[in-house]
């Protein structure tokens, strides 16, 4: 609208000063042809009007000098940014995919100068996402928002391709677009180690002899491995953002040595008491230590326990049967005290040398 305003005001400037241009060289002409007396004789009035005329005029050419002015600079302070951002690969492009303009690190991205890639088709640097019959995403989010985020194959001068993501944006006047580009080769390289990591994380995780799992700070299951499985009868999607007392029992659920200011950490080879899915009590012996970020901040904690139900139930056994030994060994050594007691008052020699 203020554009639209602004250029209805030049051509009204325009429009004015032929006008009065027109105006003044007919009534020169005229009076300098007409003999005697001049045939238009200035009045005051039509000398104020003109004079107003002209000022409203010049003030008009003026603010239209000045609005011209000031789009040269921005225009030129946009070029400067532009070329400014070196670690932001742009490229402005016309509708039918030329570039219009190149800074310095989009050179660099493709191997080319800037200026060299003016006046050149972007499937030079880039595929068209628009031949491949899956692109036309691509034109119809620029229609309903203006905005396309998205990924292509780019290709350096000397032919190596890269992945590509691409950011696009319409220009206001609809003359094409602005690109900002970004080199995924590192994010990509990134993420396919975090996912070959994560991976050996969940294969250890998962082969580990001991039961293994996370909790948050709210005491909610994160992550489950086979082992827990195993013991607990509880799959990871059955306990997965569970409380941990779905199975723990004593001391958990009077009180948490995870979370507790007062339990020094690591908790090591404490005895527990669990509950199966299928409601076996069982006794473990469990590890535990807080997670913490690169603050030190606590961000969850994790567990890891053994079954020694059985190993408990024999070590019980042994006790019980040392227990029985020994009091049949001290049952033995009385009977013998009694023999000797007995024959040393028969005046016979001791049986048992008892010393």
């Amino acid at each position: 609208m203020k554009t639209r305003r602004e250029e209805t005001h030049l051509w009204l400037a325009i429009s004015i000063s032929l006008t009065l241009a027109a105006y003044r060289i007919t009534v020169g002409l005229v009076d300098s042809s007409w003999p005697g007396q001049p045939l238009f004789a200035p009045t005051p009035l039509m000398d104020w009007l003109t004079n107003a005329l002209f000022f409203w005029l010049l003030a008009l050419l003026l603010i239209a000098y000045f609005k011209w002015t000031a789009s040269i600079r921005h225009e030129h302070s946009m070029e400067e940014i532009f070329s400014s951002v070196r670690t932001v690969a742009m490229l402005v492009v016309r509708p039918d995919r030329t570039v219009t303009f190149s800074n310095a690190a989009a050179g660099t991205f493709f191997g080319w100068e800037a200026a060299q890639m003016l006046g050149k088709k972007t499937e030079l640097f880039y595929d068209d996402r628009r031949l491949d019959g899956k692109v036309r995403h691509v034109s119809a989010a620029l229609k309903e928002t203006n905005f396309h985020v998205g990924e292509a194959v780019g290709r350096r001068r000397n032919g190596d391709p890269f992945p590509l993501e691409i950011v696009t944006a319409l220009l206001s006047s609809g003359n094409g677009a602005v690109l900002v580009l970004r080199d995924l080769t590192d994010t990509k390289k990134a993420n396919a180690a975090l996912s070959e990591a994560k991976n050996r994380a969940e294969l250890i995780n998962r082969i580990t002899p001991s039961a293994v799992f996370t909790v948050d700070t709210a005491g909610l299951i994160t992550s489950w491995n086979q082992r827990a499985e195993e013991i607990t009868g509880f799959s990871s999607k059955e306990i997965i953002n569970k409380p941990c007392t779905l199975f723990a029992e004593t001391p958990c659920k009077d009180k948490c040595g995870l979370f507790a200011v007062d339990v020094a950490k690591p908790v090591l080879h404490r005895e527990c008491t669990i509950v199966t899915k299928d409601g076996q009590r069982r006794v473990v012996l469990k590890n535990v230590d807080c997670i913490r970020d690169e603050e030190g901040r606590i961000t969850g904690g994790i567990e890891s326990f053994e079954d020694i139900t059985e190993r408990k139930g024999a070590e019980q056994e042994m006790q019980n049967m040392n227990a029985l030994m020994m009091g049949r060994e001290e049952r033995i050594l009385e009977l013998k005290r009694e023999v000797n007691e007995l024959r040393a008052k028969a005046g016979l020699p001791l049986e048992y040398d008892l010393t």
